[in-house]
């Protein structure tokens, strides 16, 4: 009703990025990025409008575009590490610049360390096509986890928790060859 009402309000970009991530929530990403991209639009490029649209163009499997939403966030505040730029280094994975993804995805393992999610990404993207080094660490990184902190990080991998974070197709081919090199 507030878009009909005021168009071009100062701040309508907040209600298309509303309706926009909503749509986005419900499986109406192509629905959504119109909104996002008007968001984007109206508020000069605003950090929640670009992680917005990064998200509809992400669950479009639309990497490149996803990735340069998010780093162009990422280049707004480069010191402060935030939860999104996990999604970040995944796209940049899916679209083999290998190491940005690395860089970006040890910042957020670090950070944000007893996350499971970042856990599983650190090692298993380290893990992928990575030098013996890289390996290395990447065992290194997963032993030093907290047992229970492991435990949810291998079993995110296998539950319908990590569906709905729609890994892209290679990070998530790193992640089941990692576990498997556990066993």
């Amino acid at each position: 009703a507030a878009l009909r009402l005021a168009p071009r309000a100062k701040d309508a970009w907040i209600q298309k990025l509303n309706r926009g991530s909503t749509l986005v929530a419900l499986g109406k990403s192509e629905e959504a990025l119109l909104d996002l991209q008007d968001a984007v639009t109206m508020s000069k490029a605003d950090k929640l409008s670009l992680l917005g649209r990064g998200a509809a163009l992400h669950s479009m499997q639309r990497w490149d575009e996803a990735a340069a939403d998010y780093g162009a966030v990422v280049e707004k505040a480069a010191l402060d590490v935030q939860p999104f730029w996990l999604r970040y280094s995944l796209e940049l994975f899916q679209l083999d610049r290998r190491q940005e993804a690395l860089g970006i995805v040890r910042r957020v393992a670090n950070k944000f360390d007893l996350e499971p999610e970042c856990a599983a990404a650190a090692s298993s993207m380290l893990w992928d096509g990575g030098s013996e080094s890289d390996q290395t660490e990447a065992v290194r990184r997963w032993k030093a986890l907290p047992e229970p902190v492991r435990l949810r990080a291998a079993t995110l991998i296998n539950t319908r928790g990590y569906e709905v974070r729609q890994w892209p197709p290679k990070a998530d081919a790193a992640a089941q060859t990692f576990l498997k090199s556990l066993s």
